[in-house]
């Protein structure tokens, strides 16, 4: 299993949802401005998402809902 992620990963987490609280988003959108400065895509952040949360043993659904929030805010702002 892939353990490889950016280091601002786990705190968009917190409490087991993704941007579950205001402060969740900020980071969420620095990391976002991080991976755009750093020319990332969203298929590797979707990755490295996947790869923390699987770590965490949540539920294939749980999970999927979790990419899908996290797709509907960042990936129209990354590469591919």
């Amino acid at each position: 299993m892939d353990h490889s992620w950016d280091q601002a990963v786990p705190a968009l987490f917190i409490g087991g949802s993704y941007c579950k609280n205001w402060s969740d988003v900020g980071r969420a959108f620095e990391w976002m401005v991080d991976l755009r400065r750093r020319g990332i895509g969203w298929k590797e952040a979707e990755r490295q998402l996947r790869a923390y949360m699987a770590t965490e043993n949540w539920g294939a659904q749980h999970i999927e809902a979790q990419v899908d929030k996290a797709r509907e805010g960042m990936k129209p702002w990354l590469l591919d």
